[in-house]
């Protein structure tokens, strides 16, 4: 079910977009970072016992693309992002540019959103910071924000399994993104 385990994280394999990878903590507190990977796989390991915590490493669609689907779980985001979380406009406004997007399109990316992403607004549970300890009972990661690819980016280091979840943070020739 799982494309890679170490101690109590699970890695999800995403696909294209609007899908990402994704991590699953199986510890006292079951968490998903980022829960845009597989649907079934998501849902599946909910279904064995509630997932408590979402945590988004940005604030883009294809991370939170299925948050709405654990609408019991609390929600722990950057502040930087929040405004998108709480507003489909805010969210637009966030990160598109009105004078770049004309009207149509902002109507596909409505309509996508509505229909695709299922968007529902809500208040973050919690604001994580540069430099937070999440504890999730044996397994504890550290909160890095990595502004950039989005405000409010934050990568995570698990420093007992020597795992650093990126996210979108990508370095290349190019980059870093």
């Amino acid at each position: 079910m799982f494309d890679f385990e170490k101690g109590r994280i699970r890695f999800i394999r995403g696909g294209k977009y609007p899908h990402c990878h994704g991590i699953f903590i199986e510890d006292e507190i079951r968490t998903f970072i980022d829960p845009a990977s597989d649907e079934k796989k998501l849902l599946a390991i909910h279904h064995e016992r509630p997932i408590q915590v979402i945590i988004n490493s940005h604030g883009h669609e294809d991370h939170f693309l299925y948050n709405s689907r654990f609408p019991d779980a609390s929600l722990w985001v950057h502040e930087l992002d929040a405004p998108g979380y709480r507003d489909i406009n805010l969210f637009f406004n966030l990160f598109f540019d009105p004078e770049d997007v004309g009207e149509e399109e902002m109507t596909r990316w409505q309509n996508f959103f509505r229909d695709v992403v299922k968007y529902e607004p809500r208040e973050p549970d919690r604001f994580l910071k540069d430099g937070d300890i999440l504890d999730f009972g044996e397994t504890r990661a550290k909160a890095l924000h990595t502004p950039g690819h989005c405000p409010g980016h934050l990568c995570f280091h698990f420093q007992e399994e020597k795992i650093l979840f990126l996210s979108d943070l990508d370095f290349v020739k190019a980059g870093p993104y």
